[in-house]
């Protein structure tokens, strides 16, 4: 059954997106999309869930997008790789239309951190109530130096952009983790062997302080320790046979 366009394009929130021009008229063939929000088997959303990209906005894209999932934002006007009547290039400044047409909510609290958007917003004064009561960890990928909300986050964007490398990563992180474990119950004992020292300290100052004496007469002298034996000047003792048995020989 063939597909048909006309339906599609009604049931959107355009008609002939590719005919569609903006107030300042620099109608073009690309608009924004949405991707669709996806989660993993653990139910956690995924790396790009709820994204906002740049695409095609001709009738065909129009409805190849659509069967994907890919929400058209057409209401934020259509536009040109270059668009020299408003000195805009896509390229350097991909978000600039949307920003500025009050889309800032469009955007997931995950894209806005590796944006850093939230440290620098694209625009001043700019704000995303998306992030109020978010946790965000703020990990830095040491490669890209792109911002990642946790370390989920992280993780899967080095996979897919880091596939190279992510499988050392990842080892060095859990040699990491064993040694903190390791380690771990180890401080606790010396903290609490110096404790229990410390401790055992004040009570032998406070017998001696009750029985009249000093410290050094409770605690016994150390035992001197012990010397090596002096070398001989003229060197190792090496025997010699005596005259007797070399006679007999």
């Amino acid at each position: 059954m063939a597909v048909d366009i006309s339906q599609r394009l009604a049931q959107a929130d355009t008609v002939r997106p590719d005919r569609v021009w903006d107030e300042k008229g620099t109608g073009g063939h690309l608009m924004y999309w949405k991707k669709p929000e996806r989660v993993d088997e653990g139910g956690n959303p995924m790396a790009d869930s709820g994204w906002v990209v740049v695409g095609q906005s001709s009738e065909t894209e129009y409805v190849r997008q659509s069967e994907k999932g890919m929400r058209p934002l057409s209401r934020y006007g259509h536009f040109n790789h270059e668009n020299p009547r408003i000195g805009w290039t896509v390229a350097q400044d991909p978000y600039r239309q949307i920003l500025q047409r009050d889309g800032a909510h469009e955007f997931p609290a995950a894209q806005i951190v590796e944006l850093g958007w939230h440290r620098r917003p694209p625009i001043p004064g700019l704000t995303f109530p998306q992030l109020a009561g978010v946790e965000i960890e703020d990990i830095q990928c040491p490669i890209c130096h792109k911002w990642f909300m946790n370390q989920a986050c992280y993780e899967k964007h080095e996979r897919v952009a880091h596939a190279d490398i992510a499988g050392q990563q990842a080892l060095s992180r859990s040699l990491a983790k064993a040694q903190e474990t390791v380690q771990a119950p180890l401080a606790d004992v010396l903290r609490a062997l110096v404790a229990n020292q410390a401790q055992m300290g004040r009570v032998v100052e406070a017998l001696a302080a009750r029985l009249g004496l000093t410290t050094t007469e409770i605690v016994p002298d150390q035992p001197p320790e012990a010397t090596a034996p002096e070398k001989s000047a003229a060197g190792p003792r090496v025997p010699v046979r005596s005259e007797r048995l070399a006679k007999s020989t």
